[in-house]
């Protein structure tokens, strides 16, 4: 490569205060759809704080205590919406959002939540079944619900 040719390419690359920055950029409002989502607190709250979180990663089980501390500090004025993102590193993660999608069937997501928070290393469908029954779930359902394409 000549040497014009790399000082071109090094111009287009970002600088390091953009390459620092990753994710969402901070300035810019985002719309996120949350229809049918788990949600806590009522649909007109002045804020609503939307978790995007892995059931298998450490740092997203912490996040549970601030989230609470901000439900009792700020009652029905905020909304916690949860959305579902299981990442590639954690294999176990996808059959916990599963369980509790169909947790969220039976209108008991945030107890199955808890649960598979509070467990997370016992990630395993059977210990699924243990909370739904232990959360009085229709269990051939939510096994039913755990196993189709839609969950």
């Amino acid at each position: 490569m000549a040497v014009a040719d790399a000082k071109g390419a090094l111009a287009n690359l970002p600088s390091p205060a953009q390459a620092a920055r990753q994710g969402p950029d901070p300035a810019r409002r985002y719309t996120v759809d949350t229809g049918g989502s788990p949600a806590l607190g009522p649909e007109t709250a002045a804020v609503t704080l939307v978790e995007f979180s892995d059931f298998q990663c450490p740092f997203c089980a912490r996040v549970g205590t601030t989230l609470q501390q901000v439900k009792k500090d700020y009652g029905d004025q905020v909304r916690i919406v949860f959305k579902n993102l299981p990442l590639d590193m954690h294999p176990k993660s996808p059959a916990a959002h599963a369980a509790a999608e169909a947790a969220h069937r039976q209108h008991k997501f945030w107890e199955m939540h808890d649960k598979i928070f509070a467990n997370q290393s016992e990630m395993t469908p059977e210990k699924f079944v243990a909370y739904a029954t232990e959360l009085e779930l229709d269990v051939p359902l939510f096994q039913l619900d755990v196993a189709s394409a839609e969950v």
